[in-house]
């Protein structure tokens, strides 16, 4: 019996916490997006979505409950308290008349055993507690259970000194070996396949191509937000997964679409992940570094305009700032890192006429001050990509065209009808 029962407790704390979590989502998403759902008149979905999730997730407490409840009926009042006391009762008797037995002695004896009935049911119940324990346990087990990066591959080890080189130059080099890459999600599509990629040191590189060709996922390849399937990625000649990742992504700069900004000031914000401790600079030309990103990045006119100046609070998520100030203040962190290693993914997609513009201008800002830095972009306006130094063309997980704009434009091919798209449509990525 209590097999069975532990068994059945398992599966079903298991799908409460399921259950549980499930409904936690929903919530937390239509909060954190409610102008979208408000916008799209999404309230009663929203509504009808957490109702059933609730109403499921109470259904297996309730359940849950219930069969606790037969359970321990059956166990205590059936098993202990009948049967159990019945029996002893009666044989009790029996030695009574056959005067091996006292009657005090038998009293004595179905006292002690009250007591130890009420022990034996406490350690049913704690047997159903570590039973359901375990069924929501096993969610947080299988994370703890997931394999970190082994020693020296990672975090927690010491740059060498290979690593304290690239701290010093102004620009990394980046090569794809033949890297295959799937999703684990989806480990039957391959977004990337064979794929061989070579970016030289210095140079403004843009990769382009239809939408969902893997233009994003191979910029995480190359922060190492994930690790190839097969194949290798190099970086200034060196396997990226011998590398201090902390120690590397500090010479890295990413501006993406959708920025992310955290609740502070503004100045928190420029600065956010980056120990000045290490660098051995002062507060004033701290604050010095932090002026001049936002002069570069078209910011600092917006500041001025504010009571509070950098020491203005954000929000949560950057709520109090438009759309286009959060991308410039993005490009102002970018500007204070002073990266080796400039990211560009769809900076500028999101953004009105005016506040392109403004970006844009950041942009090139912060092309002109970090010359020697190398550059990645993917972008879905001609503007932003014409005038790189290479355009690569991305189809099918792999690069099927590679050249300057006049180049590609000669070839005729899946880029000069990209091109033509844009002249058509205004948007090159389709």
């Amino acid at each position: 019996v209590n097999k069975i029962y532990g068994d059945w407790l398992a599966q079903n704390a298991a799908a409460v916490q399921d259950a549980l979590a499930s409904t936690q989502t929903v919530a937390q998403e239509a909060l954190t997006h409610i102008r979208t759902v408000i916008s799209l008149g999404a309230e009663l979905q929203i509504f009808h979505s957490y109702r059933d999730r609730v109403l499921k997730h109470y259904d297996l407490n309730v359940r849950q409950t219930f069969w606790q409840g037969v359970y321990y009926m059956f166990v205590s009042t059936f098993l202990i308290n009948t049967v159990v006391q019945a029996s002893l009762l009666w044989y009790g008797a029996y030695l009574t008349s056959q005067d091996r037995l006292t009657a005090g002695v038998l009293l004595a004896f179905m006292l002690y055993q009250g007591q130890l009935q009420n022990e034996t049911m406490n350690l049913f119940q704690s047997y159903s507690s570590l039973i359901k324990s375990s069924g929501a346990g096993d969610q947080v087990f299988s994370l703890l259970d997931r394999r970190t990066p082994p020693p020296g591959l990672g975090y927690g080890v010491e740059p060498t000194e290979d690593d304290q080189d690239v701290a010093e130059t102004s620009s990394l080099a980046v090569e794809f070996e033949k890297v295959t890459f799937r999703y684990p999600s989806r480990p039957e599509h391959k977004v990337l396949d064979g794929f061989n990629w070579k970016v030289p040191a210095g140079t403004t590189v843009a990769l382009v191509g239809p939408s969902g060709c893997g233009k994003s996922t191979v910029l995480g390849l190359v922060q190492r937000l994930y690790d190839p399937s097969a194949g290798r990625i190099f970086v200034n000649n060196k396997d990226l997964r011998q590398k201090n990742l902390v120690h590397y992504r500090k010479q890295i700069g990413v501006v993406t679409q959708d920025c992310v900004l955290f609740d502070g000031t503004i100045f928190d914000n420029i600065v956010f992940g980056w120990d000045e401790s290490e660098q051995n600079e002062s507060e004033e030309e701290i604050e010095a570094r932090v002026t001049r990103a936002a002069e570069l990045a078209n910011l600092a006119d917006f500041v001025r305009t504010l009571p509070l100046g950098f020491e203005t609070q954000v929000g949560e998520g950057g709520t109090q700032l438009s759309g286009g100030q959060k991308q410039r203040l993005a490009i102002a962190r970018a500007i204070y890192r002073q990266p080796a290693l400039l990211i560009l993914d769809e900076a500028t997609s999101s953004l009105d006429a005016a506040s392109e513009r403004l970006v844009q201008e950041a942009l090139d800002h912060l092309l002109e001050q970090r010359k020697g830095m190398t550059t990645l972009i993917v972008a879905h306006r001609l503007q932003t990509v014409q005038g790189s130094d290479a355009i690569c063309v991305l189809e099918n997980g792999k690069i099927t065209e590679q050249g300057t704009h006049n180049q590609l434009m000669r070839q005729r091919g899946l880029y000069y009808a990209m091109v033509g798209r844009f002249v058509r449509s205004g948007v090159m990525n389709h």
